[in-house]
Formats: structure tokens, C-alpha cells, sequence
């Protein structure tokens, strides 16, 4: 206010101050933009966004490569085989954190996290981009990409830990359960 000399007791400062407050939105909104378009043209080349930090199985190699991590990898086969041999994702977290397995946050294993592994096309190696898309500029939170924008599928992008053979069963168990619980 010192700066620009803006008093806020009288109403030019008042509309000076609308005047900035407008310009910075459509500015940050031109940001999101250039932003958006980046991140775009990248899944377009098939290079996802993916922090591997955050990510069960896989660590970052030095020019960005995905590199299964084995102590990792286990817990992922793991959660596959005993779900194709008839287990419930619930039975399988309860489990792991019998065995004292921690989820890569160091929580409990729960059954929303087991399931969210199963349904991950990221374990046999292929990677959907822009799933989530985020809608608002100026509040940044994203949300599930219901067709509002393209979504981007790579095939063979990386090793996986799981073959093809072991995620389409459980792409069959878990479509099967789900068609199961809609009757």
C-alpha cells in the first residue's frame, strides 16, 4: 500500500485496489493456463507426472527411469496372488499389518488401499495419464477427469512387477465383485 501509494479510505484507493486484485487473477489464471498446456503436450508424448516418493514399488533411477524397488515389489505380488487365490482385499490388508507390513506412509494396510493397488494399470507396466484434472485455477484442488479432458494411456511404459496374466485376473475378480454388489 506504501509502494503504490494506495489509500484505502478513499474510494480511488478502493478502486485502484479492485483494479490490481482483477489483473493479478487474470494473470494467475494465465499461469494455470500455460501450466495446463505444458503438462498436457507431456502426456501427449507419454511422459507421465508421477512422484515415485509417494508411489509402492517403484524408486526414481538418476535420468528418471522407474526402477522396481524388490522389498516393495513383494508386497505388491503379494496383494495379487492372494487376491487371485479367492482373498478379499479386507483379509489381505488385515494380513499385512499382522505381519507388521506398513503402507508406504507407515500406516495400517486397509482394504480401500488394497483395492486401489488392484485397480492400478501402473503394476504391469502400462500408465494412464490425467486421470484427475484440476478444475479451478485459484483453488487448485483436482478431481476425477469424468471425459471433462482426454485422458492418455501408455502402453509397456515401464517393467512392471505384476504379468499381464496375473492383472487380468484380478481385473476379472474385482469386475466380477462389482457386478456382484450392484444386484
Amino acid at each position: 500500500f506504501e509502494k503504490e501509494n494506495i489509500n484505502t479510505l478513499d474510494a480511488t484507493g478502493d478502486l485502484f485496489l479492485t483494479i490490481l486484485s482483477a489483473l493479478a487473477q487474470e494473470e494467475s489464471r494465465s499461469i494455470s493456463d500455460n501450466i495446463r498446456w505444458a503438462i498436457q503436450k507431456k502426456f501427449q508424448r507419454g511422459e507421465p507426472i508421477i512422484n515415485l516418493n509417494r508411489f509402492l514399488g517403484y524408486d526414481q533411477g538418476p535420468d528418471g527411469e522407474w526402477i522396481i524397488n524388490p522389498e516393495q515389489a513383494e508386497i505388491i505380488q503379494y496383494i495379487f496372488q492372494q487376491f487371485i487365490s479367492g482373498k478379499s482385499a479386507n483379509k489381505i490388508a488385515k494380513e499385512l499389518n499382522h505381519t507388521g507390513q506398513k503402507t508406504l506412509q507407515g500406516c495400517i494396510w486397509r482394504a480401500d488401499a488394497i483395492l486401489r493397488i488392484l485397480r492400478n494399470e501402473k503394476y504391469i507396466g502400462d500408465c494412464e495419464c490425467q486421470k484427475t484434472i484440476t478444475k479451478d485455477y485459484l483453488t487448485h484442488r483436482s478431481s476425477k477427469n469424468n471425459g471433462e479432458a482426454p485422458r492418455y494411456y501408455v502402453n509397456n511404459h515401464h517393467t512392471g512387477i505384476i504379468d499381464r496374466l496375473t492383472w487380468n485376473k484380478a481385473q476379472a475378480i474385482l469386475a466380477d465383485n462389482h457386478t456382484q454388489t450392484d444386484h
